[in-house]
């Protein structure tokens, strides 16, 4: 997961409030009981309404899944749907961590949740 080193933040759209762009950056986590799968994002570009992001987990029972996605905002949280049918949620909290949240679509009961770090 090294080339996310390499993703250059794009410029900030105007419009998009400093809670929003707070989210801009490079965020490593877990999710799951145990800690058990690992989680990296990228938050390349914040506008209004929405957020591009690049999408990297694993673990040792789990294929990496990579993928870029646009999230919207719903509320203060970043929402996304992945194409391994998991709605994805991120919220930041006062401390500066990130909660992630992953719902299995369309079985609401099923989901996992952890916290995330800023790497950058």
């Amino acid at each position: 997961m090294a080339h996310f080193a390499a993703l250059a933040l794009a410029a900030l759209v105007a419009g998009a409030a400093a809670a929003k762009t707070a989210y801009l950056g490079l965020w490593e986590g877990w999710m799951c009981r145990n800690k058990s799968y690992d989680i990296k994002l990228a938050v390349i570009r914040v506008e209004a309404e929405t957020a591009a992001i690049v999408y990297a987990g694993a673990s040792l029972d789990k294929a990496p899944h990579v993928e870029r996605v646009t999230a919207r905002f719903v509320g203060p949280a970043l929402v996304t749907d992945l194409d391994d049918y998991r709605r994805l949620s991120l919220e930041l909290r006062r401390d500066g961590h990130l909660n992630v949240k992953g719902e299995a679509v369309p079985y609401h009961d099923r989901w996992r949740v952890g916290v995330m770090n800023r790497m950058w």
